[in-house]
């Protein structure tokens, strides 16, 4: 009778064969990493910002700025540790700069140099990662210093021409002045009003606006000067709009008109869209 037994695999072929295994199987887990995909934490992916064989680096789908960017790391050898330990001796100063991404105006310029500095670690050269994350959260500070600095700059000045504004009323309504010329009168108190509609919607979006880089002081002055100057203009045009009958006419209903003109003078300063749809609207009815 012929021997059928079949030889046992020897231990290093079923070592072989588990690594060959756990390789295949950590390729599909390195794959499924993909925008529009979910993470193995059920996240989706947004966008990646580094991949390789052993890593990848992504954004997820995620109201949290600071959990936002993500690491996972799954090494081809099952028992090779080397890029976890890698990357965790980094894990501080990253943690570090994730919580300083809410002061950065480009988050993604930003979150691809992070990820390669991560890259940067994880391929051993984490000693020099730390010092790169360290001149990185320098950089980050000084640059929302210097843009706090120029937000103010450019509020103070819209302030400053605000308060004037508001002195000029204050001073026509004690001393009596212009009576006789009703639409100066009235225009020096809708100017009031326009101005500060003007610096409240400035100081309302103040945190939104994106002060550019290398740009010198006093141009900041100019853009507060700017947005004041079209709130003024604009309250205006708000006046003439409503005493023309072409806009708001209640103004005249009421028992005391220049409060109607003062009220509609700030909204026509805090909001920038309101005048340039009146005139919008004119310019269609008048085509007809």
């Amino acid at each position: 009778m012929g021997d059928n037994t079949q030889a046992k695999p020897t231990e290093e072929e079923m070592k072989k064969e588990k690594a060959e295994k756990y390789l295949q199987q950590q390729k599909e887990n390195i794959a499924k990493y993909k925008i529009g995909e979910r993470d193995s934490g059920g996240n989706t992916i947004t966008k990646i910002f580094g991949r390789g064989d052993e890593y990848v680096i992504y954004e997820i789908e995620t109201k949290d700025l600071t959990d936002s960017l993500k690491v996972w790391i799954e090494t081809k050898i099952e028992d090779n540790k080397e890029p976890i330990d890698n990357y965790n001796k980094i894990r501080v100063k990253f943690s570090e700069v994730k919580g300083l991404l809410y002061k950065v105006v480009d988050k993604t310029a930003t979150k691809s140099i992070i990820s390669q500095i991560i890259i940067h670690a994880i391929r051993g050269n984490f000693e020099e990662a730390n010092q790169q994350f360290a001149s990185l959260i320098e950089k980050i500070n000084e640059e929302y210093r210097e843009q706090f600095k120029n937000r103010m700059r450019l509020l103070f000045c819209a302030l400053g021409l605000t308060v004037v504004a508001v002195l000029i009323a204050v001073s026509t309504y004690y001393n009596g002045c212009y009576k006789n010329f009703e639409h100066l009168h009235n225009l020096i108190y809708v100017l009031a009003g326009g101005s500060i509609g003007g610096f409240f919607s400035l100081s309302i979006g103040v945190n939104k606006l994106v002060c550019e880089q290398d740009v010198q002081p006093w141009l900041y002055y100019c853009y507060g000067l700017e947005r004041i100057t079209i709130a003024l203009l604009a309250s205006v045009i708000m006046y003439f709009a409503i005493k023309s009958d072409l806009a708001f006419g209640i103004c005249k209903k009421m028992d005391s008109p220049l409060i109607g003109y003062v009220f509609f003078g700030i909204l026509a300063g805090f909001s920038e869209t309101l005048v340039p749809n009146l005139l919008a609207n004119i310019e269609k009815e008048k085509g007809k």
